[in-house]
């Protein structure tokens, strides 16, 4: 709307007076009245350009008990991008749209480009049943933004040194314990006055089992967030004012644990099989208080969940085999997760609920030929996947490919 709420929130909220208005005009029930309740539609004009050159070398070595393997590499990067968008305006009719007859507005016409060097080394020490790896990585970024509608140049240079520590220590009867920490950062985008880059230490630590077909494995992982950065975007339902900017969230922290366990063998009349079960558990949570134009977060206290993030997804894949001929099944649940920022409880309007999907594959190979089969959600269950930008958006319904491969040997 040219003025009004955003189509998200009018779609989600539709019960809300204020809102309801707008809502059945979307819906065509209702004519626009004045200049305010015309739609605008965008037109996002781009051209993107991504290129550059990377090379890497290794190197090993073995000094007594003592072997290395030594990586180094360099990579120059550059992209860019020209953004023109466009909108124009349209008056609902008798549930259809017209447009106003005016010239399209040109709200958006900028080019941004960054370039970029990094260089890094890396060296996995062996010593007996231990291995470490510890790395370093030098980034160097060089971003500018010409806006033509603001009539404004920004630059910024960024040089950021980051380290990593990896170690692994294998048993001799198939258990291996690992532990990791290693710093993380992304740049701000060319031309964010105020916006941080997003840094954090990401951590983990966990034990593997891998033993005559059965394997097992829970790894804890630990990422604390100096600066969590949200993008305003098209697809997260931004206000057109607040498209392409980015926002900073302050302290985050993301922790949980990951679960696997898989068999394999043989079953009966020459049938082998194999069947693997994974568990996330994750808890999402801002640390700070802010208030931001970042609609999925706005007004944001300490300890609220972040979104978009489940507390709880896994998955139970089966696979049968015997000869030239494989089945396999899978059923993937996905648990519920909040479209804002919050606590407790999420209420309907900005819920996406828990869902489950079932899939299966087949194929029968006839020497360098394979026919092959794969099914989606073969119950054709209806499910929400999102209510971003637009309302409320579902999942592919039920889908069957087949087809066939043919290997050149």
């Amino acid at each position: 709307f040219r003025r009004g709420p955003d189509v998200y929130s009018t779609l989600s909220f539709s019960a809300d007076p204020q809102r309801a208005e707008y809502a059945a005009i979307l819906a065509g029930e209702r004519d626009s009245v004045g200049r305010d309740q015309q739609l605008l539609l965008l037109t996002n004009h781009r051209e993107f350009v991504s290129q550059g050159v990377q090379s890497t070398g290794s190197f090993k070595a073995v000094t007594g008990p003592v072997s290395q393997d030594l990586e180094f590499g360099v990579r120059f990067h550059h992209d860019d991008i020209l953004r023109v968008h466009s909108q124009s305006g349209y008056d609902m009719r008798g549930g259809n749209l017209v447009w106003n007859g005016e010239d399209a507005q040109v709200i958006n016409d900028n080019t941004a480009w960054t370039r970029s060097f990094s260089a890094h080394v890396s060296d996995g020490i062996q010593w007996g049943n231990l291995l470490v790896s510890p790395g370093v990585r030098v980034e160097l970024f060089d971003a500018h933004l010409t806006d033509r509608t603001l009539v404004t140049r920004a630059g910024q240079l960024n040089v950021v040194p980051l380290l990593g520590l990896g170690a692994v220590y294998s048993f001799d009867f198939g258990l291996s314990m690992l532990a990791g920490v290693h710093q993380g950062f992304s740049p701000p985008t060319p031309g964010q006055a105020g916006a941080l880059p997003e840094r954090a230490i990401n951590s983990e630590a966990g034990l593997r089992f891998a033993r005559r077909g059965l394997r097992l494995e829970a790894i804890g992982f630990w990422s604390e967030y100096e600066n969590i950065v949200g993008s305003c975007n098209d697809s997260s339902g931004c206000l057109i004012n607040s498209i392409n900017q980015q926002f900073n969230g302050g302290h985050a922290r993301v922790l949980g644990v990951e679960a696997l366990a898989s068999i394999r063998g043989t079953l009966f009349w020459g049938i082998r099989g194999a069947a693997e079960l994974t568990y996330t558990l994750t808890s999402a949570k801002f640390l700070t208080d802010f208030v931001s134009q970042e609609p999925s977060w706005g007004s944001v206290r300490a300890g609220y969940e972040l979104p978009y993030i489940p507390v709880h997804q896994g998955q139970l894949r089966l696979r049968f085999s015997k000869g030239p001929v494989e089945l396999g099944i899978g059923g993937m649940y996905y648990g519920e997760v909040r479209e804002i920022a919050g606590y407790g409880a999420v209420p309907d309007a900005v819920r996406v609920p828990a869902r489950f999907l079932l899939d299966a594959t087949a194929s029968f190979e006839a020497g360098p030929v394979k026919f092959y089969f794969t099914g989606t959600n073969l119950t054709n269950s209806a499910a929400i996947v999102s209510r971003r930008p637009l309302g409320a958006r579902p999942q592919a319904p039920f889908m069957a490919q087949f087809g066939i491969k043919y290997a050149f040997r």
